[in-house]
């Protein structure tokens, strides 16, 4: 998958040719969308953009994450009752809205448009995250003072993360159905929807239904009541009763905070304290928190809700899912109506982006909040759980091992199990600090992350703290390397004391690892991917250079070679999972040199050739999201 700044990059060249012909190119690849095609698949009308794709605030690597989910939910479940053929169309127009040139998007909407069935693509093959990632990115594009044309984009990308949904969270059919009173997704003239034929178009009938319903369950106030005589109808705040109207439980807690690390999509981090405050609505909560009209009397009836404290600094994701989460488990009506949650996070060190994820800390402080627990002193919480309950990185498998390299924290750090890979890729590139400070504990579910932060149950955990200090103490330290430290025979029984006290505690089962079979370890795939990208990096700057004029004629041929010495190199110190991106860099690098060596790149060859390369590039990248990998390569 090409990032949009690949595809300028690409368009930028000597003669310019592609930059203006790529609606001819998408006409010509989809002449058949004049006509229907088997299967009831009609290609969408790309001379009717659904959006300003230049007016758009995105990244090159929040572009690709949509992109790759939009093209994924095309291709990866042909026998989904979920989707059908006009919900294909949506995800199609949507993604080459966005990536016109996109590989895998056009040869969908090729192979669909001729009746066969695309294959498959190595990325999204669950729809979990790539409905996470559709609507995460909604929400965003969604937020206060966004530009127009992403919160045009918010719109398309909230309905179809809902009718991809098979139970979706009424709090997002609610968010929708008065998100798009406002902002209506537009598919005519682009999709030609077939309601009698496909079932999606009613979903998003029901959608917005069931949305509407769960917002406009007021009471009309009595006449005789003082103040209200001047109401209007559709004034009340609209959102739905509680079950018999009134508060079911009362929090034990009013302020819970959390320590939490967190990570943008880009890998960077931030270091502070999740804060959740629950209080009674007032009456300023309908305009500067809902941000609708209301009284206070309907505000007393409606459902708890989670909300970002007014004035916050970050975009914050994951109030919806922890609160489906705390639903779970404090059961449905444990949440007292006519309250709100107000959250924040604070950061004390780390430049992470504005957008962050706390859907974990904020469904664990939801808990300690209604029981009245506190959470153990010491413990910093990273990364975000699904709806389901499991641990998810978000972020964090390109961070990790750099930001707990100079973490500053004596207690412990609990991670999502997935995260491992990180610091087994940094022990491999013989950083070994990443084994002792902080201490590193993984967890599979939001079970497990309770019984690690909330006392009495995280007693074990704190018992292999404990082992695990003597083992990192300064003074053994002193007298010995790590490497040396984890290869000693008295240390290794220590790590296996704290295994048996908390199984999951990461530092001591990576160093008994580690001392006990140092071969195991590889470099981690982001260090791998990044290796390739270096060596490709001073190829394409060469190749970026052409349009201003500056280069030096030739010196193409040096910088070729050094890349082909480079990539050779990466293919013998790489970790296995990532020698397709090694196979996939030498091909683009051969399609480098095929462009850069001629001479005359005006012709139809130099065309030809330019058009390879992009597909090389696309390729390229597209074998990087394969290990997880979804950054701009080429990034200055």
């Amino acid at each position: 998958m090409i990032g949009c700044r690949l595809v300028t990059t690409l368009f930028r060249n000597p003669t310019g040719w592609l930059a203006a012909a790529w609606p001819i190119l998408l006409a010509g690849t989809f002449a058949a969308a004049a006509q229907e095609a088997p299967g009831n698949f009609q290609a969408p009308n790309f001379d009717a953009p659904l959006f300003e794709r230049d007016a758009l605030s995105l990244d090159d690597a929040q572009r690709t994450e949509i992109v790759s989910a939009l093209v994924a939910l095309a291709r990866n479940f042909p026998n989904s009752d979920l989707v059908d053929a006009d919900l294909r169309e949506k995800a199609l127009a949507l993604a080459l809205n966005l990536a016109p040139l996109d590989k895998m998007a056009r040869d969908a909407v090729a192979e669909l448009s001729a009746g066969r069935t695309p294959g498959k693509v190595d990325f999204f093959g669950n729809s979990t995250p790539l409905i996470e990632a559709l609507w995460h990115r909604a929400e965003t594009l969604s937020a206060a003072g966004a530009e127009p044309e992403d919160q045009k984009l918010a719109s398309y990308l909230m309905e179809l993360a809902l009718i991809f949904d098979a139970r979706p969270l009424p709090a997002r059919m609610a968010r929708y159905a008065s998100y798009s009173k406002r902002h209506p997704a537009d598919w005519s003239g682009v999709v030609s929807l077939q309601p009698a034929l496909h079932p999606s178009n009613e979903r998003v009938a029901t959608v917005l239904r069931q949305g509407a319903a769960y917002r406009v369950q007021t009471p009309s106030p009595p006449a005789s009541r003082p103040g209200n005589a001047g109401n209007r109808a559709g004034t009340n705040i609209p959102m739905p009763v509680a079950p018999g109207g009134s508060a079911v439980s009362e929090p034990k807690r009013a302020k819970v905070s959390l320590s939490a690390l967190v990570f943008d999509d880009a890998g960077k981090h931030a270091f502070g304290e999740a804060k959740l405050e629950i209080r009674e609505v007032r009456t300023g909560d309908a305009t500067t928190i809902f941000g609708v009209s209301g009284d206070l009397e309907s505000l007393k009836q409606a459902p708890f809700q989670l909300k970002r404290a007014p004035g916050s600094l970050f975009t914050i994701g994951g109030a919806e899912t922890a609160l489906a989460l705390a639903r779970s488990a404090l059961g449905d009506g444990a949440l007292p109506a006519g309250h709100l949650g107000l959250f924040d996070f604070s950061a004390r060190e780390g430049e992470a982006g504005p957008a962050i994820d706390l859907s974990l800390p904020l469904a664990l402080m939801l808990e300690a909040a209604m029981k009245d627990q506190t959470p153990g002193e010491g413990i910093v919480v990273a990364g975000g759980v699904s709806p389901e309950g499991n641990l998810l990185p978000k972020g964090m498998v390109a961070g990790l091992a750099s930001t707990v390299t100079g973490f500053d924290h004596e207690g412990l750090l609990l991670v999502p199990a997935g995260a491992a890979t990180a610091l087994r890729g940094a022990i491999a590139s013989d950083n070994l600090t990443v084994l002792v400070k902080p201490q590193i504990a993984a967890a599979q579910s939001i079970d497990q992350a309770r019984a690690a932060v909330f006392p009495p149950e995280n007693q074990k955990l704190r018992e292999a703290v404990e082992l695990f200090s003597q083992v990192e103490r300064d003074d053994i330290r002193a007298q010995m390397t790590l490497k040396d430290l984890a290869a000693n025979a008295r240390v290794q029984d220590q790590l296996r004391q704290v295994l048996a006290a908390w199984p999951d505690h990461l530092s001591a089962k990576l160093m008994l690892e580690f001392g006990t079979n140092p071969s195991a370890f590889q470099i981690g795939i982001d260090a791998s991917v990044a290796m390739v990208d270096a060596a490709l990096r001073p190829v394409e700057e060469y190749y970026r250079s052409l349009d201003s004029g500056g280069v030096i004629i030739g010196a193409h041929e040096a910088l070729i070679d050094k890349a082909s010495t480079d990539l050779r190199d990466c293919r013998s110190k790489v970790n296995d999972a990532a020698k397709g991106v090694v196979s996939a860099g030498e091909r683009t690098l051969d399609a480098f040199k095929a462009y850069l060596t001629l001479t005359n790149r005006s012709t139809s060859i130099a065309s030809q050739r330019l058009r390879e390369l992009n597909d090389a590039v696309n390729a390229y990248q597209t074998e990087r999201l394969k290990v997880g990998i979804s950054t701009d390569p080429f990034a200055h």
